[in-house]
């Protein structure tokens, strides 16, 4: 099943959705759009992984 994530969930005003086929996946991506597109460090989301990974669903694909 794939696994999907979307950044307004995350509590950004934008409207980012990001699959993969892992959660690590999803997370890799997603930390990337947040330091290109939202300014954050690394250290910024690592902080907050384990909340992001919260919000980490499995689709049908």
């Amino acid at each position: 099943m794939r696994k999907l994530l979307s950044c307004r969930e995350i509590g950004c005003e934008c409207d980012y959705i990001v699959t993969g086929d892992t959660e690590e996946e999803v997370f890799v991506y997603t930390v990337e759009h947040n330091m290109e597109k939202h300014g954050k460090t690394l250290e910024d989301v690592m902080d907050i992984r384990e909340n992001i990974k919260g919000f980490i669903y499995s689709i049908c694909s």
